[in-house]
């Protein structure tokens, strides 16, 4: 089944980014999924406990782990600042699960702008590159997740 999502005016970086996941990506929706920042240097996506509990009554450790890749392919995504000329995808992650998540998830995805430049670069010689973004779940007393995702851009071909 297809479903039509109507595309509203969007303004800055984080509500085009919000746009773009919630029609593209439909698990967004389901997660309930807000991004709260996005720009060159981050991105900071939460989701609501309720959606996204385990029988435990914390955040469920899959949805962590989404919310969080989700903030490091928006970063990626974010930087290029073009939706439609490159595919963005998800390479590798390496998780480490420190302390649960009692409340809402909160995933802070950063890039150091010399990685991005080099990334950059190498997209532009080669029409592919890749690169490592590392992605933070806020615990109440600390990191409660730490991620480093491998990210691969590749340039759509005409």
């Amino acid at each position: 089944m297809n479903t039509i999502v109507a595309r509203a005016s969007v303004e800055g970086p984080a509500e085009r980014l919000q746009d773009f996941m919630q029609r593209h990506i439909p698990i967004t929706t389901a997660m309930q999924l807000q991004v709260v920042k996005a720009d060159r240097a981050a991105v900071t996506i939460t989701a609501p406990l309720q959606p996204n509990v385990n029988d435990k009554g914390t955040a469920f450790g899959g949805s962590m782990a989404s919310v969080a890749t989700l903030a490091g392919w928006g970063l990626v995504w974010a930087n290029l600042n073009d939706e439609d000329g490159y595919d963005i995808m998800i390479r590798d992650t390496q998780l480490r699960y420190r302390r649960p998540v009692y409340g809402q998830i909160e995933a802070n995805a950063s890039i150091e702008a010399d990685a991005w430049r080099d990334f950059m670069d190498k997209l532009s010689a080669r029409g592919r590159a890749r690169i490592e973004i590392g992605i933070t779940i806020a615990g109440e007393d600390g990191p409660a997740m730490d991620m480093v995702g491998t990210y691969v851009a590749r340039r759509r071909a005409d």
